[in-house]
């Protein structure tokens, strides 16, 4: 079973973008990032696609289902180092 950290990939993932294209020009590597941005919060929603199709209104938690698996990382990461503890 792959246990997904998103609280260390995630930053890591931003950083290798902004890292790669440190040899372009600052408008067009500015342009990668925020074109990576839009990619990675749709992939992160996706799933949810037909939520939002049923309930429109339901756009308003993207940020809330953003923020838990953020959470829910922390929580993973924690039980992991705390997994001998009885």
């Amino acid at each position: 079973m792959f246990t997904n950290f998103a609280i260390i990939r995630d930053p890591l993932l931003l950083w290798s973008c902004w890292d790669s294209t440190s040899s372009f020009e600052d408008s067009l590597r500015l342009s990668l990032l925020v074109a990576f941005l839009i990619w990675f919060l749709a992939a992160k929603n996706i799933k949810l696609i037909g939520l939002y199709k049923r309930n429109i209104w339901d756009i308003r938690f993207i940020l809330v289902s953003l923020l838990f698996v953020y959470d829910h990382s922390v929580i993973k990461i924690h039980a992991l180092f705390t997994l001998s503890e009885v």
